[in-house]
């Protein structure tokens, strides 16, 4: 239904209520226009031709669809869209396609394949020609060759497998190595056939096997063998490696066997020549295990299992001469001196002219005078007494050990002195104790006969090999007493320590303890590493009651703080100057002395102010006569300061100049010290520069230019005076 019109505006609605359309009248002619609250769904919408296009609606008010009157076709258009056809095919019917395509392929025989458009159902007919030329791949239908060829003289026309037979009289050339032949064709008996790459297979005619024996070399020079003898029926096979024989000539020699260790690299050992055996099990025909029997190692040292049996008479050195001599009852000489120990009887010379005899003997109870050499141990059960100067030397190490069979506790290595007093001892724990009963003793003392720039002074050191932690004690060094009890008691210590261990940021820590009052013992100057590189910090005494002396001068060289660092600081601020908290410190031997000049000037010419205080004018030069405007000064020193007050508050600046026994005539060589220049209003000051300086008895003058002219000053100069001067 449809509701009245309200401001040119009404609506369709279902009879539920629903809202389909919204309905305008628009425009002078009272046009009515639709706008659908969903989706329009007809079987057909029709819209009226126009001659002109409708104008495009503004952006957000959708899009138009209108018929021209030209061509009668649909378009659409909005404000983002231009006008488009929205006719099937854009305006062609399938007619004009179909003609289209049939164009473009009728008549094509490029290819051999006649096409052929049927305008009439709009279908296009492909036709093949004769296919007569060259093809390739394999043809569809075809089952054998039309003409059989023979493949190493068997036909094969492809329809059954063939076997082929490479008889000898068929293969007319040499198979190659690569092909799976020997490359050869022909090869010497009894040579070792060895390859060469991909090259024909070579018999080697220095290199034969015939009848067990393998030959190495040339047959005609007495080639070096490696024969292997049948076993019998009790035994295995031997073997036998020759080396070259003499051949061909008169008294030839025959050549060396030489057996080598493999050869090592660097400094490493080249490997040994060891020779094994079988070892004899249990009866059976089980093959034996084999076990090495002796080896020559890589220095020449020969290694033997079993016995030694010479069948010579002698043993000789690498010169040729004789050391040990064997006869057929048994006996045996040795040559020269034998230093050994020897047990059983010793017959012979053992003593004289013709040799001696050295060592240990089984019955003896002493050792003859002279120099003694033991090569081996030497074993005391009592006690050894060498009188008088003795020395014992080594060539290598010397070991002295104590309880070594270790059935004991606490036992010492003890030196005693002519009285048998002990004393120093050194325990099995490794604490060593030096004694002494009189003034002085016991003492060590590190002495240098020779100190030089590269041998430095002796050196007593700590050392401790483990990892070591933050604040760890290295080495300690006691003093102990007993006290009056008769108790042992520390009394002070020097601590030697890490105070940071880190690799890279290592740091010490040395401290002084002693024993306060109680026998509790205290740090009471401690001496570590700072903060930064190149920084040590020390602290003195322990705990505010501590006093600290200094019976000599304490020279500082940065400042002093008491408390502690944020507290307060006494420091040098200056040559002869100490100031606390930034204040500085008033001493006789430098004071202060403040001094005011009042005087009348209303302009802004420069000019002397009347400082010897017996006028108040001021003067715009130096005279001889203008002696009211210098001062004298009694001491060394410097002007420190100087203030303004005026009685106007005009804003100006003032320009202040020193000048020294003035006299007009030189200026600008009277003129000492930097300019002093400050502004303000009716009152201000300034700091003199460090060179404002006059020495004892230079009279001088203060010289003031203003900016803009008051009336009515006071000017405060601030003297400091070397009373020392």
């Amino acid at each position: 239904m449809k509701s009245s019109l309200i401001n040119s505006i009404g609506e369709v609605v279902t009879d539920y209520g629903a809202r389909v359309m919204k309905v305008f009248k628009k425009g002078l002619l009272g046009r009515s226009l639709f706008d659908f609250y969903g989706d329009i769904k007809a079987d057909a919408l029709r819209t009226n031709e126009s001659s002109a296009a409708p104008g495009t609606p503004a952006d957000g008010k959708g899009g138009v669809i209108y018929t021209k009157s030209a061509d009668g076709k649909l378009y659409y258009k909005s404000n983002e869209v231009s006008e488009i056809e929205l006719s099937a095919n854009g305006g062609h019917t399938d007619e004009d396609i179909q003609d289209l395509v049939g164009g473009m392929v009728t008549g094509n025989t490029e290819s051999g394949i006649t096409v052929t458009y049927q305008d009439g159902d709009g279908t296009i007919d492909f036709t093949v020609g004769t296919l007569n030329q060259d093809t390739t791949g394999n043809a569809a239908t075809a089952t054998a060759l039309e003409t059989a060829r023979a493949i190493n003289g068997v036909d094969f026309n492809g329809t059954a497998p063939i076997t082929i037979t490479a008889a000898g009289s068929t293969l007319s050339d040499t198979v190659p190595v690569s092909k799976g032949g020997t490359g050869a064709t022909s090869l010497t008996a009894n040579s070792i056939l060895t390859g060469d790459g991909t090259n024909a297979i070579v018999a080697e005619s220095k290199l034969t096997y015939s009848g067990e024996i393998l030959s190495l070399g040339e047959a005609d020079a007495g080639d070096a063998t490696i024969t292997k003898n049948n076993g019998a029926s009790t035994n295995g096979g031997g073997l036998i490696i020759q080396s070259g024989r003499g051949s061909g000539g008169t008294n030839l020699t025959g050549g060396d066997l030489t057996l080598r260790g493999g050869p090592g690299t660097g400094n490493g050992a080249s490997g040994n020549i060891v020779f094994g055996a079988g070892v004899p099990g249990s009866s059976g025909t089980g093959v034996q295990s084999v076990q090495e029997i002796g080896t020559l190692d890589s220095t020449g040292n020969l290694s033997i299992d079993g016995d030694l049996t010479v069948k010579g008479n002698d043993i000789k050195d690498d010169d040729g001469t004789t050391c040990i001599t064997f006869d057929s009852s048994g006996n045996t000489t040795i040559a020269n001196t034998l230093n050994a120990s020897v047990t059983g009887n010793v017959t012979g010379n053992t003593s004289g002219s013709s040799g001696s005899c050295t060592g240990n003997a089984a019955t003896a109870t002493a050792l003859t005078s002279g120099n003694k050499t033991i090569d081996g141990d030497l074993t005391v059960n009592g006690d050894v007494a060498i009188g008088n100067d003795a020395e014992i030397t080594s060539v290598g190490s010397m070991v002295f050990r104590i309880d070594s069979d270790n059935n004991e506790t606490s036992q010492t290595f003890t030196w005693k002195d002519n009285a048998s007093d002990t004393i120093a001892e050194l325990d099995e724990n490794g604490e060593f104790t030096m004694y002494g009963s009189v003034l002085a003793d016991p003492k060590i003392r590190l002495e240098q006969t020779d100190q030089t720039a590269t041998y430095g002074p002796p050196v007593f050191e700590f050392v401790r090999n483990s990892v070591n932690v933050d604040n760890a004690d290295i080495g300690t060094t006691d003093y102990i007493a007993r006290d009056s009890g008769g108790t042992l008691t520390t009394y002070a210590q020097i601590i030697g320590g890490t105070e940071e261990s880190g690799a890279g940021t290592e740091g010490g820590k040395l401290r002084l303890l002693v024993a306060t009052h109680d026998g509790e013992m205290q740090t009471g100057i401690t001496v570590e590493d700072g903060d930064a590189e190149d920084e040590i910090d020390v602290t003195i005494a322990n705990g505010s009651s501590s006093l600290t002396t200094v019976s000599g001068n304490l020279n500082v060289a940065a400042n002093i703080e008491l408390g502690h660092a944020s507290d307060t600081t006494i420091a040098r601020t200056a040559a002869g100057t100490v100031s606390i908290e930034g204040k500085e410190i008033v001493t006789i031997n430098k004071q202060k002395n403040i001094h005011s000049y009042a005087y009348h000037y209303s302009g802004t010419s420069a000019h002397f102010i009347p400082m010897s205080g017996a006028t108040t004018s001021d003067s715009t030069g130096l005279t001889a006569t203008s002696y009211h405007l210098m001062q004298v000064m009694p001491f060394d020193g410097r002007v420190v300061r100087i203030a303004v007050f005026n009685q106007t508050t005009t804003s100006r600046t003032d320009l202040f100049e020193m000048y020294i026994d003035g006299d007009d005539s030189d200026p600008v060589a009277d003129q000492r010290g930097t300019d002093l220049s400050f502004t303000s209003t009716q009152k201000g000051n300034g700091d003199c520069a460090t060179d404002w300086t006059f020495s004892k008895g230079e009279a001088i003058a203060i010289r003031r230019t203003p900016s803009a002219a008051v009336n009515g000053t006071t000017i405060t100069v601030v003297f400091e005076f070397d009373m020392t001067t």
